[in-house]
């Protein structure tokens, strides 16, 4: 960058555009080492020619397995399965509550949740995104933030409230209790596969089981996760480029 703009007259203000495509955005999440994906995450083994793709019935027992963990996952975003000439699956999981009676389907819920009307609608994630929405994105940040960085909207314990770093995690404090814990994983070194589909790493939002419980007996609403896969069916060199979606919903 130097070179081109003392020697190539590249212009001061396309020096400092280009800049900011690649600095970070200096918050904690860009240094963070990978993890592992949430215990309880679907592992599935490659999707043979004539094999049923998943289904809700399927979706719905992926998070009734990340139910059943003792760390429960508040959000996640991330691969399933890549494959270059198969099937591929992103899974997506956000887990809210309701005072109200929910009438409308798994999908025009999580198209809420998207477009932060939710609350609107009754309907309250235990988690929120933290990233503005309109920073200049560098290539380091691209990834991480495509899949979502999110942080708990509730808090239990004494105020202040205090965001701790670990090498592979961000940790969320209200006092000195830990309230949630931010993780990326890595699921390929092959970032990118088809249209539709996010990068080849995941992120999550996990809480430990004490908390869950405070959640839990302190809310007099109904809880859901909420999930939603995307799936890419390149089988028999498939040419249609529409993802399939698939949308269920569990109460907990």
């Amino acid at each position: 960058m130097s070179y081109a703009y003392h020697c190539l007259g590249l212009s001061n203000s396309k020096a400092s555009f280009f800049t900011n495509q690649v600095k970070p955005f200096g918050t904690p999440y860009t240094s963070l080492q990978p993890s592992e994906a949430p215990t309880g995450w679907p592992q599935l083994a490659e999707i043979k020619k004539n094999d049923i793709l998943p289904n809700e019935i399927e979706l719905a027992k992926y998070l009734q397995d990340l139910i059943d963990q003792e760390e429960k996952t508040l959000f996640g975003s991330g691969p399933v399965i890549r494959t270059i000439n198969g099937v591929c699956i992103d899974m997506e999981l956000q887990a809210f509550q309701s005072n109200k009676t929910i009438s409308l389907t798994p999908k025009e819920i999580f198209d809420a949740v998207e477009s932060d009307i939710g609350s609107d609608l009754g309907i309250h994630p235990f988690s929120m995104r933290a990233h503005p929405l309109n920073i200049e994105l560098g290539r380091f940040e691209v990834n991480c933030i495509s899949r979502g960085i999110e942080t708990p909207s509730f808090t239990t314990g004494y105020p202040p409230a205090d965001m701790k770093t670990t090498s592979d995690s961000v940790d969320y404090y209200f006092g000195d209790v830990l309230n949630a814990r931010y993780r990326i994983w890595h699921y390929h070194w092959y970032t990118a596969y088809y249209a539709g589909l996010g990068p080849a790493m995941g992120a999550y939002l996990i809480v430990p089981e004490d908390i869950w419980d405070v959640l839990r007996s302190s809310s007099e609403s109904s809880i859901y996760m909420l999930g939603k896969l995307t799936i890419v069916d390149k089988r028999d060199y498939n040419r249609d480029d529409d993802p399939i979606e698939v949308y269920s919903m569990v109460k907990i």
